[in-house]
């Protein structure tokens, strides 16, 4: 068990440090894709077909990716389920 004196709860700096630990995670991610030699596009993707994606920015094509395997990651976003007490929860956004 822990006993902490004076203990004080501050809401931004438990935003800040989260949003630091994402950074820092993401940075680490990347890096690794990069050590292993994968191209990251960070575009709107349209699946044209089984083996070509169509990359999008600002409303215009910028290029055609062909392979034989397409990963498209998109992130992912908490749920928040319809259960009692839920008022009381916060997510990690």
């Amino acid at each position: 068990g822990w006993t902490v004196e004076g203990a004080r709860f501050d809401w931004p700096t438990l935003i800040a440090n989260k949003d630091k630990e994402i950074d820092r995670l993401n940075g680490l991610y990347l890096q690794t894709l990069r050590n292993n030699n994968v191209v990251l596009h960070e575009a709107r993707a349209e699946m044209v077909d089984a083996h070509t994606v169509r990359l999008v920015k600002d409303g215009a094509e910028v290029e055609r990716v062909t392979a034989d395997k397409i990963l498209i990651a998109t992130g992912g976003w908490p749920a928040m389920p319809d259960i009692p007490g839920i008022e009381h929860a916060i997510s990690s956004n």
